[in-house]
């Protein structure tokens, strides 16, 4: 929507309008193209792979710090390394799922 301010005759006033489109029909969704289970899978794909990285860092963090006996630098590390994982692996999910192969 778009919100136009003008005056007239000194007296302010405002006017709400859609946006222009080309062609309405493309903006939305048809019917045949929405998949809630689709859309469900991929909600649980997600998650467990920004979960289950985060979680592997962390563990393997705190293993490291264990043998090395350097307390915190290595979990702030691996949760840090698990982190970046899972948003790689989560993009790379999503440019997946939406390309339609």
């Amino acid at each position: 929507m778009e919100i136009l301010l003008f005056s007239v005759c000194g007296k302010v006033e405002w006017k709400i309008q859609p946006l222009p489109t080309n062609n309405r029909e493309e903006t939305k969704m048809s019917k045949k193209e929405r998949h809630p289970l689709k859309a469900m899978a991929l909600m649980s794909a997600i998650l467990s792979q920004l979960v289950g990285s985060v979680v592997i860092g962390i563990f393997g963090g705190r293993w490291i710090d264990k043998t090395a006996h350097t307390e915190p630098l290595f979990l702030i590390i691996g949760l840090l390394l698990g982190l970046a994982a899972g948003i790689y692996s989560m993009l790379r999910t999503v440019r997946h799922y939406f390309s339609g192969d």
